[in-house]
C-alpha cells in the first residue's frame, strides 16, 4: 500500500502564511530627521570645502558624512520585525536577533525610547517586550495591535499593560 501526500500551491501557501508574519517598523520622521538634519549639514560643509580648498581632509570628510546617510537610509528601509514558528525576529539594518515567544513575559504598549536594553526602533513611541527575567526588547511596529494579537496566539501567558 502507498501513502501519497500531493500539496497545491494555495494549501503550501496559506500554511507558509500562518507561520511568517511581517511586521512594518512604525518611522517617526521627527526621530530620524535628529539624525539626518546635522548629517546634511555636515555634508554640505565639507562640499563647500572640497569646492573651496580641495583638501584631501575635506574630501574624506564628504565621504565620511554620505557613509552616514547611506546607513540611516539603509536603518530606514530595513528595520522590521517578523514572527516565525516560536519566535519573534527583529532586524533593524545589519543588527539583528530574536526572542522565544514562551519567554515573553509582559508587553508595555506606548512606551518612550528607552535608554538600556534592545533598541530595533524607529519610532519615539512603541512598544517594550520584557522577557527572560527582565530583560527588555524595545520595537516600534506599525500594527502594535495585530503584533500583540499574534505574539499572544502563541503565548496565552502574556500580560500586556498599557
Amino acid at each position: 500500500m502507498r501513502l501519497r501526500v500531493r500539496f497545491t500551491y494555495k494549501t503550501f501557501s496559506a500554511h507558509i502564511a500562518l507561520i511568517i508574519m511581517k511586521f512594518s517598523a512604525k518611522k517617526d520622521v521627527a526621530f530620524i530627521s535628529t539624525l539626518l538634519i546635522p548629517t546634511i549639514i555636515a555634508g554640505l560643509v565639507a562640499l563647500w570645502f572640497v569646492i573651496k580648498t580641495q583638501s584631501f581632509i575635506a574630501f574624506v570628510a564628504l565621504l565620511a558624512t554620505l557613509a552616514v546617510l547611506g546607513t540611516i537610509f539603509y536603518f530606514w528601509t530595513k528595520t522590521y520585525y517578523e514572527i516565525k514558528r516560536e519566535r519573534i525576529y527583529y532586524r533593524a539594518a545589519f543588527l539583528k536577533g530574536n526572542v522565544l515567544i514562551d519567554k515573553i513575559e509582559r508587553i508595555k504598549k506606548n512606551s518612550t525610547y528607552p535608554n538600556g536594553g534592545s533598541r530595533p526602533a524607529l519610532a519615539l513611541m512603541g512598544i517594550t517586550i520584557v522577557h527572560s527575567g527582565g530583560k527588555e526588547l524595545y520595537i516600534s511596529p506599525e500594527d502594535v495591535e495585530g503584533l500583540i494579537a499574534a505574539l499572544k496566539a502563541s503565548n496565552k501567558k502574556i500580560k500586556v499593560k498599557g
